[in-house]
């Protein structure tokens, strides 16, 4: 298909600065990137059935001529949560590909995409702890196969596994891990370290970019506009089949992304009952003990000591 393969991989987890991540890499001028975040060529089996065919679609022409100068990467957060097949197929794609992972606490995640999707009108549900309660009981009723199937809020919080799945495959020196509560704290520093992991000099790079923030939630101002944008439609299907892929690309990222912008005005999640909190840090646990000791870190002090009991966005 190419000369150049996509040298590195955003792939996840789900409100933990991975937005922020793909658009600050956006403004080094040796990185391409598709024209829109979430690209699921390899996470979609239509997609990737037809790999060598529909890859090239999703980026600027000309990309995977070899040039010493670029480095190419993809994000999609579904990379993390559905690695048991997702892995092994970036890794038989690119076994020289680095791995970038965005973690924050998984109970402050939990809260931060429910009240996302709230937002955006994808979660009927208003409250947080009746969502809960219907993950636990369709995680329950899982069976075999069924139990890879993630759900939103308390399984993608779910680390561990996929992390280590990467970095069986890959080697622990190829995935770069970056929490969320650590990248806020220095965003310069930290992300010229993500530049040297990913072999690129940051030393001449002006950083004013890192200031500013992406993919915030808030509330929408008129519901109904916001629900017609991020939900499937008869409309969408039917513009899908007419409409080049490049152009829908350019429409989502210069059009629907600053639509839903300007429809949302700006607004602190309420905070999480302190009963609901201390129980998803006991069922995140184990978890995150398991995390601690495969990268090194005591990620019980840094996520609950630290945490701000759901209200980052």
């Amino acid at each position: 298909m190419s000369d150049q393969k996509i040298d590195f991989f955003i792939i996840g987890a789900p409100k933990c600065g991975t937005t922020s991540i793909y658009e600050y890499l956006n403004q080094v001028p040796q990185v391409i990137q598709p024209l829109i975040k979430e690209v699921r060529i390899f996470s979609e089996d239509g997609l990737f059935h037809d790999f060598e065919t529909n890859l090239p679609g999703f980026y600027p022409p000309k990309t995977f001529i070899a040039d010493p100068a670029q480095v190419i990467g993809l994000a999609d957060v579904a990379l993390l949560y559905l690695h048991h097949y997702c892995a092994p197929r970036i890794h038989s794609y690119n076994p020289d590909a680095r791995i970038i992972v965005c973690l924050r606490n998984p109970v402050d995640r939990a809260y931060s995409n429910f009240w996302f999707f709230h937002n955006k009108v994808k979660e009927k549900e208003s409250s947080f702890e009746k969502v809960i309660e219907r993950e636990e009981r369709e995680m329950a009723a899982l069976t075999g196969e069924e139990k890879t199937i993630t759900f939103p809020y308390l399984k993608a919080g779910l680390y561990y596994e996929g992390i280590k799945h990467y970095q069986e495959l890959f080697g622990p020196a190829r995935v770069k891990v970056i929490l969320l509560e650590e990248f806020l704290a220095d965003k310069e520093n930290a992300f010229r370290d993500l530049l040297k992991f990913l072999g690129m000099d940051p030393i001449d790079l002006d950083l004013d970019f890192v200031q500013q923030k992406h993919n915030e939630s808030g509330r929408p101002r008129v519901k109904l506009l916001t629900q017609s944008i991020t939900n499937p439609s008869t409309a969408k299907k039917f513009y899908k089949k007419i409409l080049p892929l490049e152009l829908r690309m350019k429409i989502r990222r210069k059009f629907t992304r600053k639509l839903l912008d300007m429809n949302t005005a700006s607004q602190e999640n309420p905070p999480m009952a302190e009963a609901t909190y201390e129980k998803l840090r006991a069922w995140y646990a184990d978890d995150v003990a398991q995390l601690s000791v495969l990268l090194g870190k005591d990620l019980e002090k840094i996520w609950f000591e630290r945490s701000t009991h759901g209200t980052v966005r």
